[in-house]
């Protein structure tokens, strides 16, 4: 999904809604990623936040029961058509506004917010738990 975001850095007060699907990539993830959000200039500061909703088939990491894992990731960045530093991760650098794609920062953010266990449930005994049943 290519956003075109020259007007939203030219006017302040402009704003762009957008969603789409990210493709599921390397991941296993049990349906595309949906995204929707906003790029929108604010006082001559352009953002872009919103929301991608994601469903990973995955096992859980304590009773190795396979589950599906829902979870909406919020995001917000801050972008720049230039920056003084390379250094600083604060801000996003957009060199093609007319044609930029979020979908390389946007699967980052949902990389990022994954917890580093995944469970079933949140109280789930793990597999000592299933073995003394049976």
């Amino acid at each position: 999904m290519k956003l075109s975001l020259e007007p939203i850095f030219h006017c302040p007060g402009e704003r762009l809604e957008f969603s789409f699907e990210l493709e599921n990539g390397e991941l296993p993830f049990a349906c595309p990623a949906r995204v929707a959000g906003r790029a929108e200039n604010r006082a001559g500061i352009v953002t872009l936040s919103g929301t991608a909703s994601v469903c990973l088939d995955t096992s859980c990491d304590r009773c190795a029961e396979s589950f599906l894992y829902r979870a909406d990731v919020p995001f917000s960045h801050t972008l720049v058509k230039s920056r003084a530093s390379e250094e600083s991760d604060e801000l996003v650098l957009v060199e093609n506004p007319r044609q930029w794609d979020p979908a390389h920062l946007i699967w980052e953010d949902i990389v990022l917010a994954m917890p580093p266990k995944l469970l079933c449930k949140p109280d789930c005994e793990g597999v000592f738990h299933l073995i003394s049943n049976v």
